[in-house]
């Protein structure tokens, strides 16, 4: 246990690297005064490899970093440490190693989707992670790893495929995890998806986007149609819908 707090430290303060951790038996020979009567030829004892509890706890703190600040750069980096290896000895091949740096691939892009604001890609990015993280729980996993990864899928259940809902849910994400300019950013947009989508407009489309933002503004400020912006003066049927949706409902 001591052992396990030094290195600990040593990581954080030295920043070294842990190649292993190797435990030798010797207690498998019997209490010191026999073991001094056994030749030394014979002294031939277990050599346990404990360095998959290091490798535990880093994976934990890493996952629940994720989970608690939306940083996924630890676990991103245990996952490419750990298959850097065996894919380069077997050329990119090993079916474990490549669907595991898939993972570190895809939670760095939600992650970066998430904290960029690109709420249009939250959809595709938190399937993508989804279906990773589906096909890392069937690589065979040390039981002790099983929960953490479970836990990781949990937090993303909430993501449904919906371009709205997982707005929402990316707003709570980033608000839960103090990102407060993401937050509101991300709310913002899915409120345009949101609109376009309810007068029969492609909430993807650019310019279907722009007409709901100014024709927001234009019903905020109760402007008349002289003072209209470009792409509401220029597309007025579209915009005209998009009002009398604003005053249909209280939003």
């Amino acid at each position: 246990m001591l052992a396990i707090v030094v290195l600990n430290y040593a990581k954080v303060l030295k920043k070294i690297n842990l190649k292993g951790i190797y435990y030798g038996a010797f207690e498998t020979l019997g209490n010191p005064a026999e073991v001094g009567n056994i030749a030394i030829e014979r002294r031939r004892v277990p050599i346990l490899d404990f360095t998959t509890f290091d490798q535990l706890m880093d994976w934990t703190i890493g996952i629940d970093r994720y989970i608690e600040t939306g940083n996924s750069g630890m676990v991103s980096s245990l996952a490419m440490s750990g298959v850097q290896p065996i894919l380069k000895a077997t050329k990119g091949k090993d079916l474990s190693a490549a669907t595991v740096r898939e993972l570190s691939r895809k939670l760095n892009i939600f992650a970066s989707t998430i904290a960029t604001c690109r709420g249009q890609k939250i959809p595709e990015a938190a399937s993508d992670l989804k279906n990773a993280i589906e096909r890392s729980g069937k690589l065979g996993l040390l039981p002790p790893f099983v929960p953490i990864f479970e836990r990781l899928k949990q937090q993303l259940q909430v993501f449904r495929g919906e371009l709205v809902s997982d707005g929402i849910q990316a707003a709570k994400w980033c608000y839960k995890h103090n990102m407060i300019q993401q937050a509101y950013t991300i709310l913002l947009e899915t409120l345009i998806s949101h609109f376009a989508a309810s007068i029969g407009e492609n909430p993807l489309n650019s310019e279907s986007r722009t007409i709901a933002s100014q024709a927001v503004a234009i019903c905020a400020k109760r402007m008349p149609e002289n003072e209209w912006m470009d792409m509401a003066a220029s597309n007025k049927k579209i915009t005209q819908r998009f009002l009398r949706l604003f005053r249909s409902k209280p939003f």
